[in-house]
Parts: C-alpha cells; sequence; structure tokens
C-alpha cells in the first residue's frame, strides 16, 4: 500500500482544499485513513498501523 499524494488525496477529499491540506497534514496520505469519516476510527487505524509497522519491524 502507498500514501496517496498530496494532489490524490485532495481529488478524493469531499471539503475544500484548504481544509484537506490541514487533514493530509494531521492524518497523512493511507488511504484507508483518508477515506474514514470517524475521527476516532482515523485515530485507531493510524495506531493500529503503527503497532504493525514501527513497533515489530
Amino acid at each position: 500500500m502507498h500514501p496517496l499524494s498530496l494532489r490524490g488525496f485532495t481529488r478524493v477529499y469531499p471539503g475544500n482544499v484548504y481544509r484537506g491540506f490541514s487533514e493530509y497534514l494531521i492524518y497523512g496520505g493511507i488511504p484507508s485513513v483518508a477515506l474514514e469519516n470517524d475521527v476516532q476510527e482515523r485515530a485507531d487505524l493510524l495506531r493500529s498501523l503503527f503497532q504493525e509497522i514501527y513497533r515489530k519491524g
């Protein structure tokens, strides 16, 4: 899985470009996270990815 570029992220982001840029900086371009609407679920997905990739690696 490759992260979305900022351009790719803003293409799928439903809000305005400035809000999309802000979300991209906070959450990154990971597709499963970018497409999730629930803020808590986004945090859980990022935490899970961090545990899986960085702590086990």
